[in-house]
C-alpha cells in the first residue's frame, strides 16, 4: 500500500514498504542520517524514524508516526507501543506528546556522546484496554 501526503512546503511525501531494490538508497540514507543527527536510536521489535535535517519542520515525522499508530490501531494486534528518545530532543517529545504518547520512566547516562552521559525518556501508549 502506498500513501501520499502533501508537505507544508507543498512536495509531494510518499511512504510506502521498503521492497530489497531500496536496501542500497537505505544504508546511504542510514549512514546520512547518523551522521547529522545524534537522536537516533536502535533496538529488536521497534520502528524507527528519522527525518535528514533539510527536511525538518515539514510534517514528515508526523505522518511517519500517524501511519504505524494508525495501523496499530486498525488491525487491533498491537496492544501498547513504546518509544525510547533522547531526554533532551523537546521537538521529538512535543510530537510523541501530540499523538497521545506519555512518559512511562527515565534511564540515565544511557547514551554516551561526545563523553558525555545522556538521559534516555521512555514513553508508551496504550492503543486498547488491557
Amino acid at each position: 500500500m502506498v500513501h501520499y501526503m502533501l508537505l507544508k512546503n507543498n512536495p509531494r511525501l510518499t511512504l510506502r514498504r521498503a521492497e530489497p531494490r531500496d536496501a542500497e538508497q537505505l544504508l546511504a540514507y542510514l549512514n546520512q542520517v547518523t551522521g547529522e543527527s545524534e537522536n537516533i536510536t536502535f533496538g529488536p521489535g521497534e520502528f524507527g524514524m528519522s527525518v535528514l535535517h533539510s527536511y525538518w519542520n515539514l510534517g514528515i515525522g508526523s505522518h511517519m508516526l500517524a501511519y504505524p499508530i494508525n495501523w496499530a490501531k486498525h488491525t487491533g494486534t498491537i496492544l501498547k507501543i513504546n518509544l525510547r528518545l533522547r531526554i533532551d530532543n523537546f521537538p521529538v517529545i512535543h510530537l510523541y506528546e501530540k499523538y497521545g504518547f506519555v512518559q512511562e520512566g527515565r534511564v540515565t547516562r544511557k547514551f554516551y556522546l561526545h563523553g558525555q552521559g545522556v538521559a534516555q525518556k521512555r514513553g508508551r501508549m496504550s492503543l486498547h484496554a488491557f
